[in-house]
């Protein structure tokens, strides 16, 4: 099988795009800060959601959260503790946070399981 070409094939049904970002300590003077640094930005993705759970109430504060898998290239190094923002083709915007490090045994891709959590 011509893994190159399955791999170019299913990437063009990839319509979403995701800006990765993480925070890094930055030395400014004597003191350091933590400033957020861009690692890619809109690059090809795909958000696979298993299935959406009933909101839920806490505290009277309405929660919508649930896990997801990104699926992006295998060449993007994602660090732990990276903060994933998605548009969709529709320009929705959600950010996830990245629950695990990428799983890059795939010939075309690597999966992130990644933590949609947002109150409203």
């Amino acid at each position: 099988m011509d893994y190159k070409r399955f791999a170019k094939a299913s990437k063009m049904l990839w319509r979403d795009k995701v800006t990765i970002t993480q925070f890094t300590s930055v030395k400014d003077g004597l003191v350091n800060k933590n400033k957020r640094v861009v690692i890619a930005e809109d690059k090809p993705c795909k958000i696979i959601k298993p299935s959406l759970s009933p909101d839920k109430m806490n505290n009277g504060v309405n929660e919508d959260s649930y896990s997801a898998v990104l699926l992006l290239d295998n060449d993007i190094e994602v660090p732990s503790g990276s903060t994933m923002i998605v548009t969709d083709v529709n320009g929705n915007t959600r950010r996830y946070k990245q629950a695990t490090t990428g799983y890059t045994n795939y010939v075309s891709h690597q999966e992130l399981a990644v933590m949609y959590d947002e109150k409203a």
